[in-house]
């Protein structure tokens, strides 16, 4: 392995939200020559990041997957449809690098490699909270022969079918590179589905205490699917937080989305929309129109539904006390109101008014671009072929002591030239 080898990479990822395409574009240099993944090991230099907007028909059909009760045209069957989002959500991806690449100059052939989550359309979790399969469609073939580029995906399978939850894999990102000597941290990403890495000080290292990463469970998908339906489809999301900011919380309701048996189970764990729904946010909705209440109140109570929730487990969960500081990742970052509630509640429970929740960009990452990097830095371990111990992160149950390899391979045009890149 060439240690000092830098390589340039695009990370891609589509979260839950399917709100659009993330595009990170960085170097990242190995800077141990450890075949096992490690802390403080990695350089990460973020070039360019973009969001890349989905077209709107296969955005479409990625919902019309979700919705459970909906059935294609009769004239597509269910498996017609995912087989040609299979091909389409790849397309889209490689229109994505394309894009960004020509808009910052970069030409395609001075990218060594792509990271690619893929879009989620299913995470399946049995009655135990135990994941029995997952799917993430993009394929990768169709991203490498459209770009020339290598790249590597599938990066979830891998961990699922060695017993690991499959998520939340934020976690490796902050277990390898954001370890801090003096603070106890909880490093939350907020997209469609929240979920936090409890990072001890490095300073906690004697009492062999490890970070500890589970889904939180609903980041934005409640309050966004509320403020649609507020505002007839013109509105995707509560710019600022400003609308629940003018609501007032239901607590009848607040207190049953309390009760989800989803906050009794331990962590290792994950969720998805296959819980916090369509259906599920409908349910409240209906009961809360039965109080007499409005629609900016309902849009209220999920806020602090997202915030009390993320709070609570870490006061639940959290193996060390104090908790010093929160950063926030991904598109809940943009909702001051929310970050105002999460804060507020953290007070609360942990009885101290010195917790601060900041964006993640005070770490030297941007709020948003840090999954994109995440898979970047993926594709990085993969083809030096490094492990990565799961077993604290996802409950990975691999009998391997090292950790397993994550993700497959799309060979591009340029794999020879990589290859030797790599090894010399």
């Amino acid at each position: 392995m060439n240690k000092n080898c830098i390589l340039k990479c695009i990370g891609l990822m589509s979260g839950t939200s399917v709100d659009a395409i993330d595009v990170a574009i960085c170097d990242i240099k190995v800077i141990g020559d450890s075949k096992v993944a490690t802390e403080n090991q990695y350089e990460i230099k973020e070039i360019a990041f973009e969001k890349v907007t989905w077209s709107e028909t296969v955005r479409n059909q990625i919902f019309q997957c979700f919705n459970t009760d909906v059935k294609p045209q009769s004239t597509t069957s269910v498996v017609q449809l995912i087989s040609h989002i299979n091909f389409m959500i790849g397309k889209e991806f490689a229109n994505a690098v394309i894009s960004v690449c020509k808009k910052h100059s970069i030409e395609l052939d001075q990218i060594d490699i792509i990271g690619s989550h893929g879009q989620t359309l299913w995470h399946n979790i049995d009655n135990n909270g135990k994941v029995t399969d997952t799917l993430q469609l993009g394929d990768i073939s169709v991203i490498s022969n459209l770009t020339g580029c290598t790249v590597i995906g599938d990066f979830r399978t891998s961990d699922v079918s060695t017993g690991g939850q499959g998520a939340p894999f934020a976690s490796i990102f902050d277990s390898l590179i954001l370890l801090q000597k003096n603070y106890n941290q909880a490093i939350q990403n907020i997209g469609g589905i929240g979920n936090v890495t409890i990072l001890p000080s490095t300073l906690q290292n004697d009492k062999m205490i490890k970070p500890l990463s589970f889904d939180t469970g609903p980041g934005n998908v409640l309050m966004d699917w509320m403020v649609c339906k507020l505002s007839d489809a013109k509105l995707d999301y509560d710019d600022k937080g400003n609308l629940a900011r003018s609501g007032k919380v239901i607590d009848s309701i607040l207190e049953e989305m309390m009760n989800s048996s989803y906050f009794n189970l331990t962590p290792p764990k994950s969720t998805g929309r296959e819980l916090f729904s369509k259906e599920y946010a409908e349910s409240f909705y209906e009961k809360s129109k039965l109080l007499g209440r409005s629609d900016i109140d309902i849009l209220c109570t999920f806020t602090e539904f997202t915030a009390l929730s993320i709070a609570q487990s870490y006061w639940d969960y959290s193996p060390v006390r104090p908790l010093h500081r929160v950063y926030i990742a991904g598109g809940g970052c943009k909702n001051d109101y929310l970050l105002e509630r999460i804060q507020y509640h953290c007070r609360r429970l942990f009885g101290t008014d010195t917790i601060e929740v900041w964006g993640h960009d005070t770490l030297g990452f941007g709020s948003e671009s840090k999954e994109g990097l995440l898979f970047a830095l993926l594709a990085v371990l993969h083809i030096h072929s490094i492990d990565i111990n799961m077993k604290d992160l996802t409950g990975n149950q691999s009998p391997h002591p090292t950790g397993i390899k994550l993700g497959k391979l799309s060979p591009g045009r340029n794999i020879l030239h990589l290859l030797s890149k790599v090894n010399n």
